[in-house]
């Protein structure tokens, strides 16, 4: 389901960025000070295979993505991986 709003973005992914992230009602409702208008996922992504990798260990790598609409008309990619929130991307 599209973002309230948003046409067709093009997405910039970059190194991810620890953030603060609010819960409201089960959902990002703040994101980096930044009310959340619209949101869409989370999108889950669980893979053994990239564990090793990672850490050395079978410890599945899980996240959980979502889209959020900001505040300011941004939609950024953030994502909630071993209890911290990540700044991943932006649409533009």
């Amino acid at each position: 389901m599209p973002l309230a709003g948003t046409g067709t973005l093009a997405y910039r992914m970059f190194a991810p960025r620890e953030i603060e992230v609010r819960i409201e009602r089960g959902r990002p409702g703040v994101v980096a000070g930044r009310s959340v208008l619209d949101v869409a996922g989370p999108w889950r992504v669980d893979e053994v295979w990239w564990a090793e990798a990672l850490d050395g260990a079978l410890t599945p790598h899980a996240a959980d993505a979502y889209d959020a609409l900001l505040d300011d008309g941004i939609v950024r990619r953030i994502v909630f991986e071993r209890g911290r929130w990540y700044l991943c991307g932006v649409y533009d």
